[in-house]
């Protein structure tokens, strides 16, 4: 998921976009200007780009916290960040 455009939109304007699905994407789809949450059941990651703002990654960050707490989780379910260097 990304949130598209990637500089200064409030919460409601930003759009998230499923980019993959069902099989290991390649490191090559991730751009610096946004923000990443790859979900894999038991393991959420917020993967931030280079040039990404504020927004984006408060954004990408309370979204991953929802997705960690819906109910069909694993309890241990955890959310780590990875930042593009």
């Amino acid at each position: 998921l990304y949130a598209d455009p990637p500089l200064e939109k409030p919460f409601h304007q930003i759009k998230v976009k499923l980019i993959h699905e069902l099989s290991q994407p390649s490191k090559e789809v991730l751009k610096e200007e946004y923000c990443y949450v790859v979900d894999v059941f038991s393991e959420i990651y917020i993967w931030e780009g280079s040039k990404v703002d504020s927004i984006q990654r408060l954004f990408s960050k309370k979204l991953a916290m929802k997705l960690s707490h819906e109910t069909h989780r694993p309890i241990t379910t955890i959310v780590s960040k990875v930042i593009q260097s």
